[in-house]
């Protein structure tokens, strides 16, 4: 495991050429201060979502260490540094962190479940080094076992295990509620199907596929990086850890209302503390939605300063 004061965080980006940016100097944090998120706006067409997919592309995000020198001259260099200074390259890499890249067109649709599979045949899955996108489509399975396990450990006398697992599908519930801002939203396990249903308090009963495309490209985020964790939490047996690591989201403002757009962020660095999130987006909601971040107009070359508080 590895602390958020050890981790090197992304301290700086160089876009040499991407789109309309080009020898771009992105200052992010200053070394010795606390990591802070990177918002990346513009004009359409001044190179976000190219940079971000280099980024995501770039095999320093998935290894970072101080001053790392890429083999290749890409079209963003990212640059860590800072504390991190003092620990070695072996200890990053022995180190469990999270990484998840979201394209703009993202949508949740999860597969049928028919069974429990093995718990170590879905962990192999989630954790696989070539699926470094959405892997919600496995997120119905990921519950079901969860709630079959929870009964196994229940009745093996495995107390603390049974405890943990009923504790996730509370803290899972109380996040839905705030995603969805209705107190009363709840998920029902059906066992007879392996169905799970999203119960609403105007009574509305939906399946994980069923959702408006807001929800839909909201909850893609919310489920990948909750599995993600979970399984890091597995790995260490450890399930107050707080993982670190990078989510780069594009548009994440698709499909949503102004009001949950300002939410977004918030809602997601809370849920994820040790997370450094790399977005891209139009929408000064999203932008400004959380204190600290930068902000940097890729059209201008400019840091914008946060707006006067209301």
């Amino acid at each position: 495991m590895i602390t958020r004061q050890e981790f090197p965080y992304l301290q700086e980006l160089l876009i040499h050429d991407a789109c309309v940016a080009k020898h771009l100097r992105v200052p992010v944090f200053e070394p010795g201060q606390e990591f802070r998120h990177l918002v990346l706006t513009g004009r359409s067409g001044a190179g976000k979502t190219t940079v971000l997919r280099d980024l995501a592309a770039n095999e320093a995000m998935r290894f970072p260490y101080p001053n790392a020198r890429p083999a290749l001259r890409r079209q963003v260099e990212a640059r860590f540094y800072g504390r991190s200074q003092q620990h070695s390259l072996e200890v990053i890499l022995r180190s469990r962190f999270v990484f998840a890249f979201f394209e703009a067109t993202r949508q949740l649709r999860v597969q049928e479940v028919t069974s429990v599979v093995r718990a170590d045949a879905l962990e192999a899955e989630l954790s696989h080094p070539e699926n470094t996108q959405l892997k919600t489509a496995l997120f119905k399975q990921f519950l079901v076992n969860k709630k079959v396990f929870h009964v196994f450990d229940a009745l093996d006398g495995k107390t603390e295990s049974a405890r943990q697992k009923e504790s996730f599908f509370r803290q899972l519930d109380a996040t839905l509620a705030q995603l969805f801002e209705d107190p009363g939203a709840r998920l029902e396990f059906v066992r007879e199907n392996f169905e799970f249903y999203l119960h609403l308090s105007d009574g509305r009963r939906l399946t994980l596929n069923e959702l408006s495309a807001g929800y839909s490209a909201l909850l893609s985020v919310f489920m990948e990086l909750l599995m993600r964790v979970d399984l890091l939490r597995t790995q260490v047996s450890d399930y107050g850890y707080d993982p670190c690591g990078f989510v780069l989201i594009d548009e994440p403002e698709a499909h949503l209302h102004p009001e949950m757009q300002r939410q977004l962020l918030p809602l997601l660095a809370g849920l994820f503390p040790n997370l450094q999130f790399i977005v891209a987006t139009h929408s000064p909601a999203v932008a400004f939605s959380l204190p600290n971040t930068t902000v940097f107009d890729l059209s201008t070359g400019q840091a914008l300063p946060a707006p006067p508080a209301a």
